[in-house]
């Protein structure tokens, strides 16, 4: 470039947007040469974004991904290793329904939405009670085989698969919009309702004895001048707001030495016993009384030897709390790091859980809890890795004691999503075509602007007829 022409530089970028004497007050970015090569590199785009449509067709429309496909290759690869097959659960199925819209909604592709919502509540929320689970997660696929075939390629997916713990199955494929993108997302959801023989937890509890079955006394009427009822009992166990972990608890109290008193837990009376010449009572609730692990109200009443009745007691609220916490075995994981010598620990335990810890021979830690993901690290001295096991306490007292086994990698049915990125190809151009549409739109529009405020006496009708029906072109294309 000579001198002469930088000196001129200045003036020509004015004439290319501004009308001046030089330009007969048409800018240059609004001449017929432009306008026309503006069309023509618009077309073109749309031209190149459409052929590549055709060869990679928009999968909201024309995957080939069903669950019933996708179900039937997951049988057919257990079957050929010697497992049972897995059976659809409308349960798991309507779970894998709901991770798919809300991942489509949220805008997310994760296990963990935004939100922190573990792909375990949209299990347990579709009223399926598991002791295993596991999720595997695609999208931008075409064909079911497809999808199969990239599960099968991760190990982490694989282990989900080919899982002897998994007995169910839930599949969804919903199309839609994902981060601005047209696709179909596949969610599969496994499940196992029993314990397998070999994996059954160790409970870490004493076993219990159950007591002797009381004899239950009989009233006997007396002939009285008594119309006086007696006080209302008084319950002293179980205790207001506690919680009971024997399966055959124990009721005790006071009332008038010689009384007879109902039980009644949630208003429905259960049995009755009788005071002892110092006023107490107790009475054992058997398994035959049907009472499962819930929330109970207990109340009594006193009935004295004349037959006169007390008022209710005070009410004593109570929880029946037998069961450990649930841990989630499959989904739970080691991750040995060689260089840095450390454990990091994930598992995943049911929400009543109060303090999960980690063992590892003498060392214990606590783990934190993150939306019912349990982790924590633990340093080694020798920097081997040793065998790991998993406590978790509920608020009960109720423990149970887990081995995990430890490797030098990651030990999980918890698996990373799997995308197929090729098949984006056609929408991600057609993202970068409205881009470049929505540009030009803008520079046309600002250009036309300047051409008539600058000089608004002196105008060219043709050049802002043109330029109006390329901006015109440019909004068709970009809603196209």
């Amino acid at each position: 470039m000579t001198i002469a022409q930088i000196k001129k530089f200045p003036q020509n970028l004015v004439d290319c947007f501004i009308p001046t004497k030089t330009n007969n007050y048409t800018p240059y970015a609004l001449g017929r040469k432009a306008l026309s090569t503006y069309s023509a590199i618009l077309i073109a785009i749309k031209v190149v974004v459409s052929i590549l449509f055709i060869f990679y067709p928009n999968l909201a429309y024309l995957s080939d991904v069903t669950p019933d496909k996708l179900i039937s290759l997951t049988n057919q690869a257990r079957q050929a290793q010697g497992l049972n097959t897995l059976v659809v659960n409308s349960k798991l199925t309507s779970a894998a329904q709901s991770k798919a819209q809300d991942m489509l909604k949220n805008n997310y592709f994760a296990h963990i939405s935004p939100a922190g919502i573990t792909p375990w509540k949209w299990i347990r929320d579709s009223g399926y009670s598991y002791i295993y689970a596991g999720e595997n997660l695609a999208m931008d696929f075409v064909t079911a085989q497809a999808v199969h075939n990239a599960w099968i390629a991760s190990s982490s997916h694989q282990a989900n698969i080919l899982s002897p713990n998994f007995k169910e199955i839930g599949l969804a494929v919903v199309c839609g919009s994902l981060k601005e993108n047209e696709t179909c997302v596949v969610v599969q959801t496994f499940g196992s309702q029993t314990l397998t023989q070999a994996t059954k937890p160790t409970l870490a509890i004493s076993p219990e004895i159950p007591p002797k079955k009381e004899v239950q006394p009989k009233e006997v009427s007396y002939p009285s001048t008594d119309t006086i009822p007696p006080e209302p009992p008084q319950i002293v166990s179980p205790q207001k707001d506690s919680f009971i972990t024997n399966s055959t608890p124990t009721i005790s109290g006071k009332a008038e030495p010689g009384s007879f008193i109902d039980l009644l837990i949630n208003g429905k009376a259960i049995d009755k016993t009788q005071t002892k010449e110092d006023g107490n009572f107790s009475y054992t609730i058997f398994s035959t009384s049907s009472l499962k692990d819930g929330s109970y109200e207990l109340r009594a009443r006193a009935k004295d030897k004349a037959g006169n009745i007390s008022q209710l007691s005070e009410l004593s609220k109570f929880t029946l709390d037998t069961q450990p916490p649930i841990i989630d075995i499959a989904n739970s994981y080691v991750t040995f790091n060689k260089e840095k010598k450390r454990l990091d620990i994930f598992t995943y335990v049911q929400e009543d859980a109060e303090k999960v810890s980690a063992l590892t021979g003498s060392d214990q830690i606590e783990l934190n809890n993150n939306f019912g993901l349990w982790a924590g690290s633990i340093n080694l001295k020798d920097g081997s890795p040793p065998s790991v096991e998993i406590k978790a306490q509920d608020k009960a007292g109720n423990t149970i004691l887990v081995p995990i086994p430890t490797q030098g990698k990651i030990q999980s049915a918890f698996i990373g999503p799997t995308k197929e990125t090729g098949q984006n190809l056609n929408v991600k151009a057609n993202q970068l075509s409205k881009k470049l549409y929505f540009a030009a739109l803008i520079l046309l529009a600002c250009a036309l602007a300047l051409n008539i405020l600058v000089k608004i006496k002196i105008q060219h009708p043709s050049t802002i007829v043109s330029t109006l029906l390329l901006i015109g072109m440019a909004i068709f294309l970009i809603l196209i």
